[in-house]
């Protein structure tokens, strides 16, 4: 399995950070940031996001499970 590093991803485009989606480099295959999380092509622990309601600071797998940033498109809740 092919991890990358999100930071990476936007600064050659390959992750939209103002939609959340996410292309695949290989395949072209997109999909949400959720998903790219959950099908191991983004690492999860790559991020670390804070919570603006409680100031807890979690990894961005965590932080998706938890609803603190939406799957589908990639902002905060």
């Amino acid at each position: 399995m092919i991890y990358f590093m999100i930071i990476y991803l936007v600064q050659v485009g390959l992750l939209n950070p103002y939609t959340g989606e996410f292309q695949h480099p290989q395949s072209d295959e997109t999909s949400t940031l959720g998903d790219a999380v959950t099908q191991q092509y983004i690492a999860g622990k790559s991020v670390i996001v804070q919570d603006p309601t409680s100031g807890l600071r979690y990894y961005l797998d965590d932080a998706l499970a938890k609803r603190i940033i939406n799957p589908s498109n990639g902002e905060l809740c």
